[in-house]
């Protein structure tokens, strides 16, 4: 039995060894590999793998790897792997595997298991930004179904408060139970209506159920009612905030009511309270992996710039405060309700947004019905389970562009 075992981790090692094309040379996998989170290494039906000799390969802990059937592997003589601690490798049934003399083989806690899909990949925690007015603060009701949230979805709560019947402290994070950002006490809005579910609860759930299980998901909202696109610049939200080179009649009352909020958590506008908790997250270890945006009913708010520049500037802004490459990660915008364009058509699903922000996509509100009671649909916003439909879409289109192989 023992000996089956050792020829089972070979299979696993050489698929890699094959996958690499590092025939005679040294490669390491370890828990801090480069490979992407979802690389997925599968040896076909009735292919055919060789590894020649003195080939050293070592996978260290927590890496994932799974062999499909019908595979045939050959490890000729002096060839030397390690196996180490926790390492999970998954070989299907009828794989044919011949070890020749001489390999040196170590193995140690290593888990196997029948499958065929393959991963090699180590424990990450993915965070992501989500901004913008009030489709994105949460205008549906919440339901029970909504409540049941897996651990590996987190967020990290922006202003302190009760939210989901919880004290959440700033700056923490918190499995991802709704609300996310309206706090308990104001989940009935001045129609008397329930709200407080976000397309971020859904985009959450949806990249969980979708990335490998060895992938945390984290999440962080700032968002509020009415809010102009200006009023989450670097330095443009100052300005709109004290009403300089606004558009008319900007901003409303709400806006600076939510503004407000903000300032008042110890934030100086909402870009700060963006990059302040991007950093908690990346000095906890995670990894900003991108963002989604839903704003535009209320335009770009001031004079004098596109709201594709203001958008670009502040997408720039955020990756080079927090460190990340230029056009480094993506950004999801929503259309408005009923499929809608937005301002200047950007929002159309033809990428136009594109020839200003490479990295931007757009996902259809298609379906995505209004809410119901006291004076809607009002054309504006969505109901729960239209939220729910575009939060999915904001995963999927996410999941797409970070975790699916190209």
């Amino acid at each position: 039995m023992n000996l089956l075992k050792f020829i089972i981790l070979f299979a696993g090692i050489v698929f890699i060894i094959v996958a690499c094309s590092n025939g005679g040379n040294t490669s390491d996998v370890n828990s801090s590999s480069s490979l992407e989170y979802s690389s997925s290494i599968e040896a076909s039906s009735s292919s055919s793998l060789e590894i020649s000799s003195s080939s050293s390969m070592e996978v260290s802990s927590s890496s994932s790897i799974e062999a499909s059937s019908s595979s045939s592997l050959e490890v000729s003589s002096s060839s030397s792997m390690e196996v180490s601690s926790s390492s999970s490798m998954e070989v299907s049934s009828s794989s044919s595997i011949k070890v020749s003399s001489s390999s040196s083989k170590t193995a140690s806690s290593s888990s196997l298991a029948s499958s065929s899909s393959v991963a090699a990949a180590a424990n990450s925690f993915d965070v992501y930004i989500a901004f913008g007015q009030s489709n994105m603060q949460g205008p549906a009701e919440i339901r029970a179904q909504d409540k049941e949230v897996n651990e590996r979805f987190q967020v990290l709560n922006v202003v302190a408060g009760t939210y989901a019947k919880e004290n959440r402290a700033k700056g923490q994070w918190y499995k991802a139970v709704p609300p996310l950002i309206i706090p308990d006490a104001n989940l009935v809005n001045y129609l008397g209506l329930n709200i407080g579910l976000s397309p971020a609860n859904y985009f959450g759930v949806k990249l969980v159920e979708k990335a490998p299980e060895n992938i945390k998901i984290g999440v962080i909202p700032v968002a509020s009612g009415d809010l102009a696109l200006a009023a989450f610049h670097k330095t443009r939200g100052d300005q709109y905030y004290n009403k300089q080179n606004v558009a008319n009649g900007r901003p409303s009352d709400t806006e600076m009511s939510g503004m407000k909020r903000y300032k008042d958590a110890g934030y100086a506008n909402l870009y700060d309270a963006i990059i302040k908790n991007a950093k908690i997250a990346q000095n906890g270890g995670g990894i900003i992996k991108g963002i989604i945006v839903h704003q535009g009913e209320s335009g770009v708010g001031q004079t004098g710039i596109t709201w594709a520049n203001m958008l670009k500037e502040i997408y720039e802004d955020i990756l080079k405060d927090l460190g990340l490459e230029a056009n480094s990660i993506p950004i999801v915008l929503g259309q408005l309700w009923n499929s809608g364009t937005g301002p200047d058509g950007l929002l159309n699903l033809d990428n136009r947004i594109q020839n200003t922000i490479p990295k931007a996509y757009v996902v259809s509100t298609k379906d995505c019905g209004g809410r119901t009671g006291n004076g809607q649909p009002d054309n504006i916003h969505f109901g729960s389970a239209g939220i729910q439909l575009l939060g999915e879409r904001y995963g999927e289109k996410m999941f797409e562009m970070v975790y699916k192989l190209r």
